[in-house]
């Protein structure tokens, strides 16, 4: 009797999707600038790109990843049955990057920081294996993502043995 309100339904899905990872940018971001004056006065490798840089790209990787969020609701139910818990994984995977900004910018604890990493990479990787068996585009639009995360990775350990 109500399936006209269905479409509906995702769409209001698709704009949490867009507002969750809109405020996550926004608060990483506010973490970062807050603390901009401790992360200048760190030494830096020599491949740490510009500022300008890591927001550009942050910008890019939370639009990829919230299109991916939105595929995957608007796929068929029957193929999302392949991984039931691909929704929650975006969710627990914001959380834990979140929390990576907060170990890094609002604690400035880069040790910390750097044991969450790996978490946080293991669960770009299992999300991006479940995305791709619910559908494969979803999935590709990951990629970046964990790459990043990757390179994140290997800067942060620098940041550690040169600070």
């Amino acid at each position: 009797m109500f399936d006209y309100y269905k479409p509906i339904k995702k769409y209001i899905y698709a704009l949490i999707v867009v507002l969750v990872a809109l405020v996550i940018y926004l608060t990483a971001m506010v973490f970062t600038e807050s603390n901009y004056e401790w992360f200048l006065n760190l030494n830096k490798p020599s491949f740490q790109p510009e500022s300008w840089v890591f927001m550009l790209v942050w910008a890019i990787l939370f639009v990829l990843i919230a299109a991916s969020a939105i595929i995957i609701l608007f796929t068929d139910k029957r193929k999302r049955k392949k991984c039931n818990f691909v929704i929650l994984l975006f969710v627990v995977n914001a959380l834990i990057n979140a929390f990576f900004n907060l170990t890094m910018f609002g604690m400035h604890n880069i040790l910390l920081s750097i044991f969450i990493l790996p978490v946080l990479l293991a669960s770009i990787f299992v999300l991006i294996w479940c995305a791709y068996k619910v559908n494969k585009i979803a999935a590709y639009l990951l990629i970046p993502y964990g790459l990043w995360t990757l390179y994140a990775t290997i800067l942060m350990v620098n940041f550690f043995f040169m600070n």
